[in-house]
């Protein structure tokens, strides 16, 4: 999906008239829509796919792949990851400000793509997020990024159906 959807569709929904936007006006789509949007900031993963590809190596040992991250390159993943981040924030907020759409929801629905790429990190190994943080157990980590995930999907289709409301 996309952060830029995300902010488009928010403001579709703000735009239609009370209890509409899931049905007969713009967008015309389940709230369920928003939240894939919000928790799949694709251009952000897409980059990092992209950086990952140029700072790791992988090797095959006794038939097993390892994906590592050069020591060199850590500096580089880490600067990555808070790019990741803040670019993530800003292609929810320009689309919102050029728009003068910004309001009250966006003071949550802008913290909801950065964490949900924090959780995205989380899931996978090797990542920009294990240059900032280093290791930590990976059961934790699987299921903190899961209890994140459903707390912001449950924020982002609760934001959402907020504004169906407005």
């Amino acid at each position: 999906m996309s952060t830029i959807l995300y902010a488009l569709l928010s403001k579709k929904r703000e735009d239609s008239a009370p209890q509409k936007s899931q049905d007969t006006e713009p967008p015309g789509i389940k709230t369920y829509m928003d939240t894939l949007a919000a928790l799949v900031p694709s251009e952000i993963l897409g980059l990092h796919a992209f950086a990952i590809a140029f700072t790791t190596t992988t090797k095959t040992i006794d038939g097993t792949k390892t994906t590592t991250i050069a020591n060199e390159n850590f500096g580089a993943l880490q600067l990555v990851f808070w790019s990741c981040l803040v670019l993530t924030v800003l292609m929810y907020v320009i689309p919102r400000v050029l728009n003068k759409t910004w309001n009250k929801l966006d003071l949550g629905r802008v913290f909801i793509p950065p964490f949900a790429f924090v959780a995205w990190m989380m899931l996978q190994r090797p990542t920009a997020l294990d240059a900032v943080v280093g290791n930590f157990d990976s059961t934790v980590r699987t299921v903190f990024a899961a209890v994140l995930a459903v707390g912001l999907a449950f924020a982002s289709n609760s934001l959402a159906h907020e504004a169906d409301q407005m």
